[in-house]
C-alpha cells in the first residue's frame, strides 16, 4: 500500500466511517478501513513511545542539572 500521511489516513478513515453510517461498505472498503485503522493505531503508538523516550531523557538531564545524579 502506498505511503499516506497521518492526515491522509485520518481523512480516509473519516470518509469511510461517514459512508458506513449511510450504507454498508463493500468488502474492499471494509478491508481498507480495517487496514487504515490498524496503521493509524501503530502510528499513534509510535508517537506515544517517542514522547515517553523524550520525557525520560529530559528528566535525566534535569536531574543532572540539579546535581541529583552524576553525569
Amino acid at each position: 500500500m502506498a505511503y499516506l500521511s497521518h492526515e491522509q489516513i485520518c481523512e480516509r478513515i473519516s470518509a469511510l466511517r461517514f459512508k458506513q453510517r449511510r450504507q454498508p461498505l463493500t468488502d474492499a472498503e471494509a478491508a481498507e478501513l480495517e487496514n487504515l485503522e490498524y496503521r493509524h493505531d501503530l502510528r499513534l503508538r509510535r508517537v506515544v513511545a517517542q514522547i515517553a523516550a523524550t520525557r525520560a531523557k529530559l528528566e535525566r538531564l534535569l536531574a543532572i542539572y540539579d546535581g541529583r545524579i552524576a553525569a
